[in-house]
């Protein structure tokens, strides 16, 4: 559903017309409940996108005080239910709210979303304030621009989100985690399965390399200089940043696809072999039971059939979540119609 619809149109008859499995925007009253109440579910993607910057940049949530302009049912209200389950202590605000600018003023944290132009201004925002920009307008140059006066409050805050690119490109990302969520959910529900939303990753699977540090790029030595630093000298990963002369925002850029060799030689992996039988959809079947117990597929080779009978060998890296007994993922394999011949051909455990 794309808002606003038209007027002769109902919002609430055709939100509630959509299945609360599929709810992707996370508008309908059972999600935004459960949002209120903590419980796993769909949350609205501005919101949620909000959140997922600020853990993005290390912003420690818990104990801040938030104050949020704007009570609308898409942003304000579960953005205050969101900060409340992260032990903020929020104060919402609304065009009734008398003395804006006290409660402004003693914010770590202020989201606005209001739709006017220029709202927020430097002299409500304290030194060192987090401002987080949500609203869209036109200005009466045409240009594209937010609830904050960006040129005036930027040298005052600590952090600010552009308009555009900000919290925009957020709430696209996090309705595409939603979109996955509802893939990996409603999935479950065809197949009979309980749900179980921890078990839910939304994380791609990725490839690693070995490389010789000597050829990276200045950057991505520094970044890799901060992350040790602050693993062995315990300091704060905005004092490596100052040590090391590097930006933030290519640090936070890089941070998380960097690791040290000996953090992925942990991991096991094994190479198991079958015989398949030439049925089409079989191989789907197999590699949804390895996604299931959460192995990550580092090859498959599979050779072409010969008397209907196909050979196929199969690289699986385990994660922190893989039953501890490989024996287990094999069994349910082996079980599958049409899988001849199993066996584990070696591993590094």
């Amino acid at each position: 559903m794309q808002l606003p619809l038209p007027k002769h149109i109902s919002h609430s008859r055709i939100l509630q017309a959509i299945d609360v499995n599929k709810d992707v925007d996370g508008f309908k009253t059972e999600n935004i409940g459960r949002l209120h109440l903590g419980e796993e579910g769909f949350n609205p993607c501005t919101p949620e996108g909000v959140i997922a910057l600020l853990k993005k940049y290390d912003i420690e949530i818990a104990s801040k005080n938030v104050t949020i302009i704007g009570r609308s049912n898409i942003v304000g209200k579960p953005m205050l239910g969101l900060f409340i389950n992260h032990n903020a202590t929020v104060t919402i605000c609304n065009s009734l709210t008398k003395n804006l600018k006290e409660h402004t003023e003693r914010a770590d944290i202020i989201v606005v979303a209001v739709g006017k132009e220029k709202f927020l201004t430097a002299d409500m925002v304290r030194e060192g304030a987090i401002v987080i920009d949500v609203g869209i307008n036109r200005s009466r140059e045409g240009k594209i621009v937010g609830d904050v006066d960006f040129e005036a409050v930027a040298p005052k805050a600590s952090y600010i989100t552009p308009v555009p690119g900000g919290v925009g490109s957020m709430t696209v990302a996090m309705l595409f985690q939603n979109i996955w969520k509802a893939f990996i959910r409603n999935r479950r529900i065809i197949n009979g399965e309980k749900i179980k939303e921890n078990e839910i990753s939304h994380e791609e699977k990725r490839q690693y390399y070995i490389v010789d540090k000597t050829i990276l790029s200045a950057s991505i030595q520094k970044v890799i200089a901060v992350n040790e630093m602050v693993k062995n000298e315990h300091i704060s990963k905005h004092e490596g940043i100052r040590r090391t002369g590097l930006s933030r925002s290519t640090y936070y850029k890089y941070k998380d696809f960097i690791k040290p060799f000996f953090e992925g030689s942990q991991e096991k992996i094994f190479n198991i072999h079958m015989s398949l039988q030439d049925k089409q959809g079989l191989l789907a079947k197999i590699l949804e039971v390895i996604a299931d117990d959460k192995m990550n597929i580092l090859t498959i080779v599979q050779n072409a059939a010969v008397d209907g009978i196909v050979q196929l060998t199969i690289s699986l890296q385990g994660t922190a979540e893989t039953p501890k007994n490989i024996e287990m993922t094999l069994s349910k394999i082996q079980k599958i119609d049409g899988v001849r011949d199993l066996r584990i051909l070696g591993s590094n455990s």
